[in-house]
């Protein structure tokens, strides 16, 4: 039995097995007794999956009673592989980097938290250096090669669409870069259920998941949210500010909220482009006809489902709704179900109906015109319009006149920016006392060009002047005459001012009446500042604030006066005591050296007068003659022992005994004790060794 029907079966007994890789490269298994409970969350917010790229996030509590996921390393890091498992047959479910980790005092359980590959592999930068042009799975491999990924498949839309030069891409991340990509090609990124990067189309070709009445533990469903898609609008990128917004629709479409998506500051789609419109068109034919329906189903589950999926909810009726999943969430706690949600962008609950339950016409849905005949006055209100769904460009000249218009139908908030211009306000249209900040942002005054003589302004509210500052950057402004002024940033070129506090000034030239200084500081023609001030007498002086190499006239530095923490570069340097935990001194003269602990790969001693030589085992010395001659002195467990490095000739000796190894000399001589004079020698005669008596 296939584990879709293991999960659908009434007496069903799922549990999780995997395995953790921690950062040493040690491996851990955990089985269904460990593993206590388990959650995955992804997808969209906001029922939009069109360019997303999603990092699932995921829990997993298992059973540390006996410390045998914490003792030997840390969790933090490591690699966790997720399985679903029912009877002889099991599903990936995620690898996910453990980016959290709780474990609470006299608690068994321990906790690890993460996600998925989007969200740590693709955090790096993006540097684009491929050689332009190049294709949209070009760039895509390059994205995925830099996080250490690969696509190999081009099975999705505009995948072989040239980009003639390289993007205005900025100071991006992989994980940008790869959602601008995505939703050049109609597409969304995710890593799937076997770790695996992809590209899915928003419009997939494949029979829906049926979920059924006795697998479904709730549901909510309702009308068609949004679609078909049929327009898409494009804020481009580099556009100028007030330029118009590129559209492109199907034949009859007028952009609206249940039909059209927005895209905005996607480097791929630039004002400057030559292949911008034939990208947008490409993009409009790859999703025309994009449908979300409204539902949220909660069910046995199955983890072969995923992002993007089409789904098909049977009621017990078997009437049934097509839909397609934008964000779920899996859950194993003693059993395993999953949540998956289908909603859309702007979801309104009377989209889908020409006339809301209230009788209101829903003028979202209606393409072309309606006649104003079949409207009687006063029966369409404002709450019934979906935001919009009316344009200035569908009135014509005076159809809308102030006295039809109440007190307070218009208000600033309702206005966008840039409808109303100072063009089309006569002089007596605007009353500047009931203007807010707000007010002034919809009209979109353009101080920038305005010529304001002797603008006395007494007050100016906060947000008002978050609007100056963006506003009045290149203004002629002829002597304005300002209360008070805090801004970022102000280019002044003639002002004065009765007082004026200023933390930082840097000023490239200076015509002072009258100066006041506490500290004057002037730059000598040697390089160092000099403060000037007036003594007692009145007389100007100067004294020198910088030291550099001219003033240190000693080859000292007295440590009791200046005390330099960090690094000392000295020729010779005098000190009566120096405190370090750590130096390096290539060459060592010392009269006298008197240290506790004193350590030297290689030491030329001239003379050497110590009280006490302790080595670990045993001292050795060693000399070298002129000759290349290596002779030791060491002194071992057996005695004294002198001696040269790869001769086996040795003499040692202790306290009761002495051995030669091998002796040759031409005279060995013997002598008394007690210093007596007498002497005798050793002499190798014809008939053998002999002793002769030399004499005192």
């Amino acid at each position: 039995m296939a584990l879709t029907d293991r999960l659908s079966a009434p007496d069903r007994h799922p549990y999780l097995s995997g395995e953790i890789t921690y950062l040493t490269g040690k491996i851990l298994h955990f089985s269904g007794d460990q593993a206590l409970s388990f959650s995955l969350s992804e997808g969209s917010s906001n029922g939009n999956l069109l360019g997303g790229a999603f990092s699932a996030a995921c829990t997993l509590t298992l059973n540390n009673a006996d410390a045998a996921f914490t003792n030997a390393n840390t969790p933090y890091g490591a690699q966790v592989k997720v399985r679903l498992c029912e009877g002889e047959d099991s599903a990936e479910m995620i690898t996910f980097t453990v980016t959290k980790v709780v474990k609470r005092e006299n608690d068994p359980r321990l906790t690890l938290s993460g996600c998925d590959a989007i969200g740590t592999a693709f955090d790096g930068a993006w540097a684009d250096s491929l050689a332009y042009p190049c294709s949209l799975l070009d760039i895509a491999q390059a994205i995925a090669a830099q996080a250490g990924f690969s696509i190999s498949h081009d099975d999705f839309p505009n995948a072989g669409f040239c980009i003639p030069a390289m993007p205005d891409w900025g100071d991006i991340s992989l994980r940008q870069a790869l959602s601008y990509v995505a939703c050049a090609c109609g597409c969304f990124a995710r890593i799937n259920r076997q770790g695996r990067l992809r590209l899915e189309p928003l419009t997939r070709a494949m029979d829906p998941f049926p979920i059924n009445a006795q697998n479904t533990l709730a549901r909510e469903w309702g009308e068609m949210a949004f679609g078909p898609l049929r327009a898409l609008t494009f804020s481009l990128k580099g556009a100028k500010r007030g330029e118009a917004p590129l559209i492109v629709a199907e034949e009859g479409a007028v952009p609206a909220a249940h039909n059209s998506f927005t895209i905005s500051g996607n480097p791929l789609f630039s004002a400057t482009g030559t292949h911008t419109a034939a990208l947008a068109q490409a993009l409009l034919n790859a999703l025309s006809g994009y449908t979300l329906t409204k539902a949220r189903v909660t069910w046995r589950g199955n983890p072969n489902l995923e992002l993007g999926c089409k789904v098909r909810i049977i009621d017990s009726q078997g009437q049934s709704t097509d839909t397609v999943i934008t964000s779920q969430v899996l859950t194993f706690s003693q059993g395993f179900s999953m949540q998956s949600d289908c909603s859309a962008p702007n979801v309104s609950a009377s989209v889908g109906k020409i006339f809301t339950s209230s009788g209101a016409l829903n003028a979202a849905l209606l393409e072309g015109s309606v006649s104003g005949a079949i409207i009687r006055d006063g029966t369409l209100a404002a709450s019934s319009l979906i935001a919009a769904s009316i344009t200035a460009q569908q009135l014509a000249a005076g159809a809308v006149s102030t006295e039809a218009l109440s007190a307070g139908a218009v208000t600033a908030e309702k206005i966008a920016a840039g409808a109303v211009t100072a063009d089309a306000l006569s002089a007596e249209a605007v009353d500047a006392k009931h203007l807010s900040a707000a007010a002034i942002d919809a009209v979109y005054s353009r101080f920038a060009q305005a010529d304001i003589d002797w603008a006395n302004i007494g007050s100016l509210q906060a947000a008002v002047a978050e609007l100056a500052a963006a506003q009045i950057a290149s203004a002629d402004i002829d002597w304005a005459r300002i209360k008070d002024i805090v801004a970022n940033r102000a280019i002044i070129t003639q002002g004065e001012a009765g007082e004026l506090y200023i933390a930082r000034l840097a000023v490239t030239e200076a015509n002072l009446v009258s100066l006041t200084v506490g500290e004057l500081m002037v730059k000598g023609s040697d390089g160092g500042f000099y403060a000037v001030r007036v003594d007692e007498a009145g007389q100007v002086v100067t004294e020198r604030k910088q030291i550099d190499n001219a003033d240190v006239q000693d080859a000292s530095i007295h440590a009791g006066k200046k005390l330099m923490e960090g690094s000392v570069t000295a020729h010779t340097l005098n000190a009566q005591d120096i405190f370090g935990d750590s130096a390096i001194i290539r060459q060592l003269i010392a009269q006298n050296l008197d240290v506790d602990t004193f350590f030297a790969r290689d030491a030329t001693i001239s003379k050497l007068n110590a009280l006490d030589i302790t080595g670990n085992e045993s001292i050795r010395l060693y000399v070298k003659s002129q000759e290349k001659m290596n002779a030791y002195l060491r002194v071992t467990e057996n005695g004294l022992e002198i001696g040269r490095e790869g001769d086996s000739a040795r003499f040692r000796a202790d306290n009761r005994t002495m051995e030669v190894t091998n002796v040759k000399t031409e005279r060995l001589g013997i002598s008394q004790a007690m210093g007596l004079p007498e002497e005798w020698a050793f002499v190798a005669t014809k008939t053998g060794l002999g002793l002769k008596y030399i004499g005192a």
